[in-house]
């Protein structure tokens, strides 16, 4: 049994992961690295732990093997790292554990300070919202933040427009165009609403919001 303070200690395990390396096999070779991380700290850990989580998931395929490790990660350095949280988001990604993967979106926004690294985040979390969670006010919210960002974001504010006329919240529809100063955007939007309306009465309603 290899011990971490005996002298050969890094030797054979060099020796190990050539080894397992040329038979490719994954899930040996990992658990080596595992144990050289076991006796890293800092950002010589971390590389470490990062290896073994792409060697999981590429060459091993264990996507669940790699979110493992990627949380151990998240646990012992912190939250402040938008690679690894990155990398997560993919991993729930394929998984398709969209609350996960919303909750590391959300992350990863805080992690952002500029609306070009931020828009794409809150892009992605309101389409997850909308398409896999079925919770339009959460995506209303990040659409909401796009626009707060970005004022001509057309594909957001149609997105959003979608999400109030789906809910008929007309309130949020005028307040959406008031606050972008947009009034006559909101009656043709209004009037294109009421074009779709089979009931006549609800129709002639939205019709006199747009007058």
């Amino acid at each position: 049994e290899l011990s971490p303070g005996s002298t050969d200690f890094g030797s054979a395990l060099a020796q190990l992961k050539e080894i397992y390396t040329k038979r490719r096999q994954w899930r040996a070779l990992i658990d080596v690295l595992g144990r050289e991380a076991g006796v890293l700290v800092g950002e010589d850990r971390r590389t470490k732990q990062a290896e073994m989580a792409r060697l999981a998931s590429d060459r091993l395929g264990d996507t669940r093997l790699a979110i493992e490790i990627y949380n151990t990660m998240l646990g012992e350095h912190g939250l402040d790292h938008p690679e690894l949280l990155a990398s997560l988001a993919g991993l729930y990604d394929r998984e398709k554990r969209w609350l996960a993967l919303a909750e590391i979106l959300r992350r990863l926004r805080e992690q952002v300070t500029t609306a070009a690294l931020a828009v794409p985040i809150l892009e992605r979390l309101g389409a997850l919202f909308a398409d896999r969670l079925g919770a339009p006010a959460q995506a209303a919210a990040a659409l909401r933040e796009i626009l707060d960002l970005d004022a001509t974001h057309g594909k957001a504010l149609r997105t959003l427009r979608e999400l109030y006329a789906q809910a008929a919240d007309y309130d949020g529809l005028e307040r959406l165009y008031g606050g972008l100063g947009q009034w006559d955007e909101l009656i043709d939007a209004l009037i294109a609403i009421a074009d779709r309306m089979d009931d006549r009465t609800t129709r002639l309603a939205v019709l006199e919001r747009a007058a």
